[in-house]
């Protein structure tokens, strides 16, 4: 509840959401914690909870990629040559409601540079 980014008076809505119980097979039970499994309510929280990673991600990487020397050229279909900044082929990332994965070149950039900083982003986000 902390990561979303309203007001008082509309963070009391997603918490009475929480609240709202379940039904299943016909028989309602009061929620104690938590969001239902299945619930719309999960990812939405997720969702705002992990807002600011994709950043996270490419900014952990800034000293492999931040030199301009540290560009490469790629030929297109027609030849001539494009400059990519190295980030590009580095890591990628895909986020899917409460989910994401993070991609990268090598084990040594994930362990080294994206980990740690994935791991303290979300340890500053709280449970």
């Amino acid at each position: 509840m902390n990561n979303l980014p309203f007001r008082p008076s509309i963070n009391k809505i997603f918490k009475e959401w929480l609240k709202s119980g379940i039904i299943y097979k016909e028989n309602y039970s009061d929620t104690t914690s938590g969001t239902p499994q299945g619930g719309i309510i999960s990812p939405i929280l997720a969702n705002f909870t992990l807002n600011g990673l994709e950043k996270i991600i490419i900014n952990s990487i800034l000293p492999l990629t931040k030199s301009k020397t540290q560009r490469t050229s790629i030929p297109n279909k027609k030849g001539s040559l494009r400059k990519y900044k190295l980030v590009n082929f580095l890591v990628s990332y895909v986020r899917y409601a409460d989910d994401f994965i993070i991609l990268a070149r090598s084990k040594h950039i994930i362990i080294n540079y994206i980990k740690p900083a994935v791991e303290e982003f979300l340890e500053n986000k709280g449970d």
